[in-house]
């Protein structure tokens, strides 16, 4: 049986055999590239345009989530006179045309080349539209580590969680080697749903601190994400790492 302890500022279940971890599965958008600041300046052009109150970051972090269509209706979109396919392109276009703005989070990159020098399978799954997220991987050097970069075929960051289904296969491997990592509620659902354990990081586009995720652990940053998996998860650091 497990028993629930307290570790890094939340309660998580430590399990009788640790997992013998094979695979993560990255969430993108928020988990590794820090591209939070650069949405709310995207949603504050489209707000600004039509003369709604502007977000801060805060706010923007409180009220975010999946589907993004819930998201846009709590700033205000009425999509009965504007419709949400509308709104959302207007979105994309302002996002995808900066591209190359937003950078990793501190010690991403790092992290991904330790994790793969240690063995680790690394891939990414992403509500983004595919060719835009390869792109901002390659520009980043994320592309050449990760096995497999699962997005949507259409960019209305919808649910992903047919697309980790499929991902999973894909890796071939039990569920209980495979971790998953994201920033978001939707990630933990997905993980849930998939049947992975999950770490959420705090530092993303949602605000998480405080909040119950039951066996779930919440990471404050990449550091120490980093210090998690050596301790709970076994990962062997290379020596320099």
């Amino acid at each position: 049986m497990p028993r629930l302890t307290h570790l890094g500022g939340a309660f998580i279940f430590i399990f009788q055999r640790a997992m013998q971890l094979a695979a993560i599965i990255w969430d993108w958008n928020g988990t590794l590239l820090d591209d939070v600041d650069y949405a709310l300046g995207c949603m504050n052009q489209l707000l600004a345009r039509r003369e709604m109150p502007l977000l801060d970051r805060d706010r923007y972090r409180r009220i975010f989530g999946f589907p993004v269509e819930k998201y846009y209706r709590r700033l205000g979109f009425d999509f009965r006179t504007e419709p949400f396919d509308e709104v959302s392109r207007e979105f994309i276009e302002d996002y995808y045309a900066g591209l190359s703005v937003p950078t990793p989070q501190t010690g991403a990159q790092e992290l991904v080349r330790d994790l793969d020098a240690a063995g680790i399978t690394q891939c990414i799954l992403s509500a983004m539209e595919i060719e835009p997220l390869r792109y901002q991987l390659e520009i980043n050097g994320f592309l050449e580590v990760m096995k497999y970069v699962q997005g949507l075929n259409h960019s209305h960051a919808t649910s992903k969680v047919a697309e980790g289904k499929a991902l999973l296969r894909q890796l071939g491997l039990s569920r209980g080697r495979v971790l998953f990592v994201g920033d978001t509620t939707h990630d933990l659902e997905v993980a849930q749903t998939m049947g992975l354990e999950a770490l959420i990081l705090a530092h993303g586009h949602q605000e998480i601190i405080g909040k119950g995720y039951g066996p779930h652990m919440v990471c404050r940053d990449l550091e120490e994400l980093r210090n998690v998996l050596g301790s709970r998860y076994g990962v062997h650091w290379r020596t320099g790492s």
